[in-house]
């Protein structure tokens, strides 16, 4: 095998590679020395022509000595005002914060927390605008923005079925009118669904509350009083409903709401009592009567479709479905000529009067007394009452007059009914109180009716008994010991009762039958 020969080595070609060597590295060893100045100029050349970022990049590469610092803190200030303008305020405040000798309540930190702050406003993120704002209060309007985003924040809370945190929000803020009209709307809210509760008084208490800030609410408030008391508004327009919310606490007007409801339900003029008669209208429209017929004022058993009866002493006297009056008994005094008068509303009778109130408001009177022309000026009546020494009404707003001026006291106001006799009159009160102008009041309480005759009065209380105030001496004990009794008369010697099982029980004086109604059913 043949051996070949060495590589001859080329020792200029060696020596030009070394020189190249050697003047490369020394090229670069001057570059590396002249690099940090000549970043250090072009940095500071491209500051002076508002070039913020490369100022920025190649001053960072120009080395750590002072100048170098002071220019490349400048052109970070510089850079980071372009992003504030530029509206870039996380960029700018990063920059910013990072600077030395800039202190947190420089104006340019602060307008970028105003920028943060409203940049989340606007973008709906209010918790994080609200809580950036808190922190520059007193700066710009940052307060006002505060308050808005905590409006946002409350409605947006209400809105998500958070009432709590709203409640807490508005409270912040009491005298604020967004925040008082949301907390009125919550308020309402919570009124509304407390009337559709097992709880509506509480409900419709809220709401008189705010209808006594808002009169929009006047007709909501009407309806919701109407709905809780139906009883007590029934036939009663929108003014007279007013009046009374101003006039009653709901305790007032649930208690006078109940009274009117057993009112209504107390079946009025069913029976009739005269001197020793007693007569009874059954629910078919037809009457009974037992006691002394001496002038035929027991002749009733032919009377059909009645529905309201009246007695005085000797005589009876019936209305009919159609507005006719038909009367039996005694008519000496000519009570009886009301027989066949027509257009009647309301019928009463006493000793040997006949009383009659037609449909067009006109009073009528027969008998041994004309009351016609002290009653002529009357109008809105809902109810008659004759008495010895004149009559006495109730018009519909509740205030007693009288022909005689001494039946009556400045008491008698607010009454839902009255009843004269002899010399005084009864009336009893919308809240169930009695007032009277005789001369013992015995304060009773829970009264739906009262019965008033010349020797004293019974009255009929909403737990279904009876009280009684006599001047003379008489046995009704079995009647006092009842508490199922729904309706009651009194003679001034003996007293009925339409019992709640449809019977009747009578007592007092009975010389003429006239307390035998054990067998009566209505």
């Amino acid at each position: 095998m043949t051996k070949k020969p060495a590589k001859e080595i080329s020792y200029p070609l060696m020596r030009t590679q070394l020189i190249v060597f050697v003047v490369l590295l020394a090229l670069g060893v001057t570059a590396a020395l002249l690099y940090p100045s000549i970043c250090l100029s072009v940095g500071r050349r491209a500051m002076e022509q508002g070039d913020t970022e490369r100022a920025v990049r190649y001053l960072t590469k120009a080395g750590s000595e002072d100048e170098v610092q002071s220019l490349l803190n400048a052109s970070r200030e510089q850079q980071a005002e372009a992003l504030l303008a530029e509206e870039r305020y996380a960029e700018a405040l990063a920059i910013l914060t990072d600077l030395p000798g800039i202190e947190p309540d420089d104006a340019r930190i602060l307008a970028c927390r105003y920028g943060l702050a409203a940049s989340a406003e606007r973008r709906g993120a209010y918790a994080e605008a609200r809580d950036g704002y808190a922190a520059l209060l007193g700066y710009a309007d940052a307060a006002d923005r505060l308050l808005l985003c905590e409006i946002a924040l409350a409605n947006a809370a209400w809105t998500d079925g958070d009432t709590e945190t709203a409640l807490a929000l508005i409270g912040k803020y009491p005298q604020d009118p967004s925040m008082a009209a949301l907390y009125r709307e919550i308020r309402l809210n919570d009124a509304r669904t407390l009337l559709a509760s097992d709880t509506p008084e509480a409900g419709l208490s809220l709401l008189i509350q705010l209808w006594n800030e808002d009169a929009s609410l006047t007709e909501e408030v009407i309806a919701a009083e109407r709905s809780l008391y139906p009883y007590l508004y029934a036939d009663r327009d929108d003014d007279y409903v007013l009046e009374q919310l101003r006039l009653l606490s709901a305790a007032q007007a649930a208690r006078k709401n109940e009274l009117e409801r057993i009112r209504e339900q107390f079946p009025s003029q069913v029976l009739a009592v005269g001197t020793a008669h007693t007569a009874a209208l059954r629910a078919d429209g037809t009457v009974l009567a037992a006691g002394d017929n001496t002038y035929g004022q027991c002749n009733v058993s032919e009377w059909t479709d009645i529905v309201a009866i009246a007695a005085g002493a000797y005589h009876t006297v019936g209305l009919k479905a159609d507005g006719s009056v038909v009367c039996t008994g005694d008519n000496s005094r000519g009570q009886c000529d009301a027989d066949g008068c027509t257009g009647a509303v309301e019928i009463e009778a006493h000793a040997m009067d006949t009383v009659v109130r037609l449909s067009d408001g006109s009073i009528v009177c027969f008998g041994a007394h004309d009351d016609t022309p002290g009653a002529a000026s009357w109008t809105d009546i809902v109810q008659l009452s004759p008495a010895a020494y004149g009559l006495v009404a109730l018009s519909a707003d509740g205030t007693a007059m009288a022909t005689e001026a001494s039946l009556l006291t400045p008491a008698f106001r607010g009454l839902t009914e009255i009843s004269a006799a002899g010399d005084y009159a009864v009336g009893v009160t919308e809240d169930g109180g009695l007032v009277t102008s005789a001369p013992y009041d015995p304060g009773f309480t829970d009264v739906i009716h009262a019965e008033a005759a010349a020797t004293g009065f019974f009255v009929l209380t909403t737990d279904g008994s009876v009280r009684a105030v006599l001047w003379t001496d008489g046995d009704y004990a079995p009647l006092l010991a009842r508490t199922d009794i729904a309706a009651i008369a009194f003679s001034g010697t003996h007293a009925v009762a339409l019992l709640s099982d449809g019977s009747y029980l009578a007592c007092g004086q009975n010389d003429c039958n006239q307390c035998e109604v054990g067998d009566w059913r209505r």
